[in-house]
């Protein structure tokens, strides 16, 4: 977990566009996140900043159809 929160870390100080399979540890909290995309926005980082998105797959796939 240390390797990928390093490599997180170097990824968001490099000002990345896309960070996929981005790992994060604030205090007590420890998790992946599936992407960071790069925004506009100031912050400890500079004039950029990054917005979390996750992608779901649902546990069973359901058929559909078309008519």
């Amino acid at each position: 977990d240390n390797k990928k929160f390093t490599e997180t870390v170097d990824a968001l100080k490099k000002g990345y566009d896309l960070i996929y399979k981005a790992f994060l540890i604030d205090e007590d909290f420890r998790g992946e996140v599936d992407f960071l995309i790069k925004v506009k926005n100031k912050s400890k980082l500079g004039n950029y900043s990054y917005e979390v998105y996750d992608t779901k797959v649902p546990s069973t796939l359901k058929r559909c159809s078309s008519r």
